[in-house]
């Protein structure tokens, strides 16, 4: 018939009929005209006595038990952490069947355990507890557990840990019943925050119940986290091995990865490196490599540059070295603390337009700053301005020339809001202290003023050994500071100005008076 439609002769409409002649089914053509009508079928024989009953109809999809329906979810979830990651489309559609089914069960449908157990067990594999608190509020002929029902409904509502106790009495009540391994699933992850060590055992319970299953894989991932923060270092390894031999291939497998990295790179003081090589060896050339990538990555980033070199040559081996950007960068940034940084930095600078994702990126323009810090020569120092001694105020006007610049120190000291040294007009010998300027009305004013410091008084002439002095020199006058209006402050502030002037010129004054009494004959 092929060569038959392939032959040019034959018309296009023939061709077409050739064509609607192989797709019709058995049966002929379609009836373009009327025709008789088939002759009634002959009524059927009443059944013999004692003759067998033909077999019912199988139920449709929607009609079966519930719990058929769960061993369905279970096969599903089963395969996809085995690898089947096809099978994981196929477990939102299974979930949804059996919702609709068990709503619409009728109660006399749970006088067989097998289906209140389903009904628990779709509850704590993915399903929607509503669903279960729908049938829980239904039962009034006592088909469920009211303490499973009670502990299910505080795990879901996150108050686990109030009836941790009552969930962790009702393990061994189920232990050989269809909910026990997933009963002692929840009663581990309830257990966890409270006693860490009968969580383990928990989650052991349930991994052994039920082997190959998606709760023995759920059961590895949580006890090596739970082991890892318990700081129980070897048995973390222990359950990092068992999950590489057996759950490789599940699509959670991205979380073991994370805690795997973690455990090696934080606690790698405390590993063998043999059993870290021997964890990785049970996997696939490309998971071993992605592994050794994120380990030299973390331990990049933690400053664990032997382990990230090492880890970093190791990925290097599994690929293509000339061409696996990742193993160069990593490498390239642990190798900056050694005596080849040199050559680190070129290898780093070598990356810079090269295709990286953002994290990536963010650590090689890291990695080029430092490689930039280490390989730059260090340049001198600029010497420090000197500092000039000093300016003596003169007691009287000279025709000398200028005195050299007062320092920043010796000005403060005289007006501490006045102008720094080399940033305002210079002070000639002999002219007063400038006076302070008035503070801008947007920033915060002074709180006080101190006054220009005076010139110091002139020492007493030198008194002859056993000599005393006949009388005390005369008391240098008290200089007068300025008043407050002429400071031009607020008068807020001038009050302020006042008071701190008047405890200063007493202080002056005491101390004057204690001099005079420490000069006066004979020390009186």
């Amino acid at each position: 018939m092929t060569d038959l439609l392939a032959h040019r002769p034959i018309r296009p409409f023939l061709r077409t009929l050739a064509l609607a002649l192989m797709i019709l089914p058995l049966g002929g053509l379609p009836a373009f005209a009327a025709q008789p009508a088939p002759p009634p079928a002959p009524a059927a024989a009443p059944p013999e006595p004692g003759a067998a009953k033909a077999p019912a109809p199988a139920p449709s999809g929607d009609q079966l038990a519930p719990y058929l329906m769960i061993r369905s979810l279970e096969y599903v979830q089963d395969s996809m952490v085995r690898g089947d990651h096809a099978a994981a489309g196929m477990q939102p559609f299974l979930l949804m069947k059996i919702d609709k089914r068990l709503r619409s069960a009728k109660p006399s449908e749970f006088a067989d355990p097998r289906n209140t157990d389903a009904a628990f067990i779709y509850a704590m594999s993915g399903g929607n507890p509503a669903t279960l608190e729908y049938l829980l509020s239904r039962d009034v002929d006592g088909h469920f557990d009211i303490r499973i029902g009670d502990a299910l409904r505080k795990y879901f509502n996150g108050r686990g840990v109030l009836g941790v106790e009552t969930i962790a009495d009702l393990v061994p009540l189920y232990k050989d019943s269809r909910i026990g391994p997933y009963f002692s699933l929840v009663a581990g992850n309830v257990m966890a925050a409270k006693d860490a060590k009968r969580a383990l055992s928990f989650y052991d319970l349930a991994r052994l119940d039920s082997p190959g299953t998606i709760i023995e894989e759920s059961a590895l991932r949580r006890s090596l986290k739970l082991s890892i923060e318990a700081k129980d270092i070897p048995k973390a390894m222990s359950y990092a091995n068992r999950y590489a031999r057996r759950f490789l291939y599940s699509p959670y497998a991205v979380q073991f990865a994370d805690l795997f990295v973690n455990l090696v790179v934080d606690h790698i003081d405390e590993l063998k490196m043999d059993d870290v090589e021997a964890t990785l060896a049970v996997m696939d050339k490309d998971h071993r490599r992605d592994l050794y990538l994120r380990i030299a990555r973390k331990a990049t980033i933690d400053g664990r540059q032997q382990l990230a070199r090492l880890a970093a040559e190791k990925a290097a081996a599994l690929g293509d070295a000339s061409s696996d950007l990742k193993a160069i960068l990593y490498g390239g940034a642990a190798s900056l603390t050694t005596q080849d940084a040199t050559q680190a930095a070129k290898t780093i600078d070598s990356l810079a337009s090269t295709p990286l994702s953002p994290s990536d990126r963010a650590l090689l323009e890291a990695a080029r700053a430092v490689a930039r810090e280490i390989t730059t020569l260090p340049t001198a120092a600029t010497p420090p301005e000197a500092v000039a001694p000093p300016m003596v105020q003169p007691t009287a006007p000279v025709t000398a020339s200028p005195a050299p610049p007062q320092s920043i120190q010796a000005t403060e000291q005289q007006n501490p809001i006045g102008p720094v040294a080399g940033q305002g007009q210079s002070q000639g010998p002999g002219q007063a202290p400038p006076q302070p300027a008035v503070p801008a009305s947007s920033g915060p004013p002074p709180t006080a003023v101190m006054p220009p410091a005076q010139p110091a008084a002139q020492a007493p002439p030198p008194i002859a050994p056993g000599q005393l002095p006949l009388a005390a020199p005369p008391a240098q006058a008290v200089a007068q500071p300025p008043s407050a209006s002429s400071t031009g402050l607020p008068a807020a502030d001038a009050k302020t100005y006042e008071a701190m002037q008047s405890f200063v010129t007493s202080g002056q004054q005491k101390l004057q008076e204690i001099d005079k009494l420490l000069k006066m004959p004979g020390g009186q």
